[in-house]
């Protein structure tokens, strides 16, 4: 198992699952604020 390749690739990884985090729990805040609007 090759160390420098190897934790380059887990960093990429790392960087897009906090990307798609992020995109995912924007996506909820849209979702939750037009549910509220629709609902008042």
């Amino acid at each position: 198992m090759g160390g420098r390749a190897a934790r380059r690739k887990h960093k990429r990884i790392l960087t897009w699952s906090i990307v798609v985090g992020l995109i995912v729990s924007a996506a909820l805040a849209v979702i939750l604020y037009l549910v509220n609007r629709v609902w008042q």
